[in-house]
């Protein structure tokens, strides 16, 4: 099993991290990366814990953020399509969800949840 994120869904952690670093300070930012990799791990142990949602799309909420990581599952792979805040826009990630034959390629995505290296890269204005 592993964990992957689209494109989106890497961009909706970095402007949630960018809310929380501008609106309070960098270690709220760093503390919502944390859980966000906090409930990725729990997902890779236990791929079903989120709760049914729509169809075969599932969400997990994060503890102590309004939001929810937004996945389903498919061949091995825990797919995070979004991580949707509880108020804002709610199904806006509704055209985010991919068929076998129209997958996002591998750069859009990454390998697990430790790998995200880019995510934090584009933060590094913001936690400084």
């Amino acid at each position: 099993m592993r964990v992957a994120l689209t494109a989106a869904a890497e961009q909706d952690l970095v402007e949630g991290a960018a809310f929380y670093a501008r609106e309070a300070d960098a270690g709220l930012a760093r503390a919502f990366i944390a859980e966000f990799e906090r409930s990725g791990t729990l997902l890779l142990e236990q791929p079903r814990l989120g709760a049914v949602w729509r169809g075969a799309v599932r969400k997990l909420p994060l503890r102590r953020f309004p939001f929810s990581i937004v996945y389903d599952l498919k061949e091995g792979t825990v797919r995070v399509l979004a991580i949707a805040h509880h108020r804002r826009r709610p199904g806006y990630w509704n055209d985010r969800r991919w068929s076998r034959s129209s997958a996002p390629p591998a750069s859009a995505m990454f390998a697990n949840i430790s790998d995200h290296a880019s995510a934090e890269a584009s933060m590094e204005g913001y936690l400084s």
